[in-house]
């Protein structure tokens, strides 16, 4: 069953398009936000969690 071992944490936190969103609202639609959100999030490893 490792194939669901991570479903419980995106019941818990969300799922990543849900953050994406959050911060293209957060930054006035601004694309280049999230990627560079995401580019940080991967950089720190906090993407995974």
């Amino acid at each position: 069953m490792d194939e669901l071992a991570d479903v419980e944490k995106i019941i818990q936190r969300g799922a990543g398009y849900q953050h994406q969103r959050e911060v293209a609202l957060a930054n006035g639609g601004n694309l280049r936000a999230v990627v560079k959100d995401l580019v940080e999030r991967m950089k720190t490893g906090s993407i995974t969690e």
